[in-house]
């Protein structure tokens, strides 16, 4: 599909040369083992901005673009089924087809109403089943204002009186500085994908392709303000807010055009001088992979972050009941891994107290797992002052176990005892049944 939408904009050799720019990214690779959904947002990205070109060369033979627009409305609906945050893209294509296609404003309220046609029963069936529209997701527009996302989600009742406008400005104003920063990261380290802002200064002959890169910076525009609110956050170097990276096919397709248009113009008639260029770019593109390779590399540690031990986490499926329900400070890992009933560690020992006395989650609470994600924060004060304060004693190995309802304890659950597992009886050495 990046064949098909690049073949629009150059022809076929650069179309080609392009995509194997992007390909041999590192940062892909990283993504793709990752299980996060950019990659298959790229695929709809791009399937969708091919639409949108289609649409553009309809507008410019004076035909009706009202087909390709429903399917770009589509499109753009599937992105945000697989990525909400993707609607801020969606916010950048309105205003630009609100202004392109004619007549003005009935173009954008046609892929907006398509788009909502396939994005709203979803919205209605979260809000059925958690009596929220957005579900847990939502918080994460909280993520730094006064505490962390986790810490947020970890509250029983959300309350937001404490949150100004001035904490989101700051939380703003942040989040762009850093991005710009970190711009050439978030392009996969790709030189040739960062001269796409150079072309937008070049007035390429063919009429389609002009506008077309201008629908590319809208969208580029929301998404980066949409990153903006919600935040970046990079665990073992992926980051599943980054939306960057979904637009470096086409940026690389016009920084590669406006590169060699410049190298044409210098009229090089030197044997093989075009071949080098174009070589050159493609090393400097693939350096990122060449020295993240086994041979140059330096050795990775034994257990990632955060730390995921299958093996050691599955045997709660033995020690735990199916009514029973384990607090944790990674719940994910076991439900997946011990495939138990598991509660994000609340932020009070005494809500924690009564959902297991009242049975809210339909079991009681008889087990409680603590990792290193509350465990080596960078300081004393972290842990003591953190979000993890309540639980500071435990963290630290010094509660009197007599005081604690669960009184029996083991610290063999993880790599070098870095885990504690604590429950109301022995249940290592229980009979089975």
């Amino acid at each position: 599909m990046l064949f098909f939408t690049a073949r629009r904009l150059f022809d076929q050799r650069l179309s080609l040369m392009a995509c194997g720019l992007v390909l041999l990214c590192e940062t892909m690779w990283q993504y793709s083992l990752s299980g996060l959904p950019q990659l298959l947002l790229m695929l709809l990205f791009n399937s969708t901005v091919y639409l949108l070109v289609r649409a553009v060369e309809a507008e410019h033979r004076d035909e009706s673009s009202l087909k390709w627009l429903v399917a770009a409305g589509a499109g753009f609906g599937l992105l945000a089924l697989t990525h909400a945050l993707t609607m801020w893209i969606f916010l950048g294509a309105l205003i630009f087809a609100a202004f392109f296609f004619r007549p003005r404003g009935w173009s954008a309220l046609i892929m907006l109403g398509v788009c909502a046609g396939v994005y709203l029963p979803w919205v209605i069936r979260t809000f059925i089943v958690c009596g929220n529209p957005g579900g847990v997701a939502i918080y994460s527009i909280f993520n730094g204002v006064g505490r962390s996302e986790w810490s947020w989600m970890r509250r029983l009742d959300f309350d937001a009186s404490n949150i100004g406008l001035g904490a989101f400005r700051d939380k703003i104003t942040t989040g762009l500085v850093s991005q710009t920063a970190h711009l050439f990261e978030y392009f996969g380290l790709s030189v040739v994908a960062l001269m796409f802002f150079v072309s937008l200064l070049h007035a390429f002959k063919k009429t389609e392709t002009a506008p077309v890169r201008w629908i590319i910076l809208a969208m580029w525009g929301g998404a980066v303000f949409g990153m903006a609110i919600y935040g970046i956050t990079e665990e073992q170097g992926v980051a599943a807010n980054q939306l960057h990276l979904i637009f470096v096919p086409l940026m690389t397709c016009y920084g590669l055009a406006y590169l060699l248009v410049q190298w044409n113009r210098l009229s090089l008639n030197l044997p093989f001088a075009r071949v080098g260029f174009i070589t050159l770019l493609y090393l400097l593109c693939t350096l990122p992979m060449i020295f993240a390779s086994p041979w140059l590399s330096p050795p990775k540690p034994f257990v990632r972050w955060p730390p995921y031990m299958p093996p050691l986490i599955s045997v709660l499926n033995d020690w735990m009941k199916p009514d029973e329900v384990t607090a944790s400070d990674m719940p994910w890992a076991i439900a997946w891994y011990a495939n138990r009933r598991a509660l994000w560690l609340p932020d009070t020992l005494s809500i924690l107290t009564d959902l297991s006395d009242y049975k809210t989650l339909g079991g009681p609470v008889n087990g409680l797992y603590l990792t290193p994600i509350s465990g080596t924060d960078n300081k004393f004060r972290d842990i003591v002052k953190g979000e993890y304060k309540d639980w500071a004693l435990l963290i630290q190995r010094t509660q009197v176990l007599e005081k604690f309802p669960l009184k029996w304890n083991t610290v063999a659950l993880g790599y070098e005892n870095e885990c504690i597992f604590l429950s109301d009886h022995d249940r290592e050495h229980q009979p089975k049944q």
